[in-house]
């Protein structure tokens, strides 16, 4: 199965992201609902909805930590950005797992005339990256355990991918068989994706903080 990496080529942060995998971590949405685009058309207004993660167990850096590493690496982020990082990071008043939670709401709805009507309300925080991407932080009831659990989603625009198979847009046709597409952040969208990671939870807090002095002190 073909997972999502992040290389240096050309000069520049790729991001290679598969979309044709029913289970995967990325897909296509359209209105805010996923598309099956194996059998619809990709339409101009389509975005990339990706969960992303920044480490993985036997693994090490994947995805967003791998980013901003090669970022820092190919000094596309400096000493003095890594520096403002952590200051960030150290000084966040309260982080998002703290200040939300998750609640029904009643209303006067009825169903079939006897059953209530409620509806689940799940925080998001939203912020805008470059080229029209984004980033939503949803807070989630943990399954195993007591208390929530912060994800953490990229947002981009169909327009702003190039598939690897045509090296072209994949705007106005279905996707082919176990399609991968690649994406270029900019060195701030690496920046806002980390601070993001950073105020979600107290976990993600301390692994964020570790990572960055560890590329700093493997890197110099």
């Amino acid at each position: 199965m073909v997972e999502s990496d992040v290389k240096w080529e050309d000069g520049k942060i790729v991001c290679v992201l598969p979309i044709t995998l029913p289970t995967s971590h990325i897909r296509v949405k359209r209105n805010d609902e996923p598309v099956a685009v194996r059998k619809y058309k990709i339409e101009e207004g389509d975005v990339l909805e990706w969960q992303i993660s920044y480490y993985k167990e036997g693994r090490g850096l994947i995805e967003a930590g791998k980013m901003l590493m090669i970022a820092y690496a190919h000094r596309l982020i400096n000493k003095n950005q890594l520096t403002e990082l952590i200051d960030y990071i150290n000084n966040v008043p309260i982080l998002f797992e703290e200040g939300f939670k998750i609640f029904k709401r009643k209303t006067v709805e009825k169903f079939l005339g006897e059953f209530e009507v409620m509806y689940r309300e799940v925080p998001i925080i939203h912020k805008n990256l470059d080229n029209g991407c984004f980033l939503e932080a949803e807070l989630k009831h943990k399954q195993k355990a007591v208390g929530y659990q912060p994800m953490l989603y990229v947002f981009i625009p169909v327009k702003n991918v190039i598939s690897t198979s045509l090296t072209n847009s994949i705007v106005g046709r279905k996707a082919m068989k176990k399609e991968v597409v690649k994406w270029y952040p900019t060195s701030r969208d690496v920046i806002e994706i980390i601070k993001t990671f950073g105020i979600l939870s107290k976990k993600h807090n301390r692994d964020i903080l570790r990572i960055i002095k560890q590329i700093e002190k493997d890197l110099g």
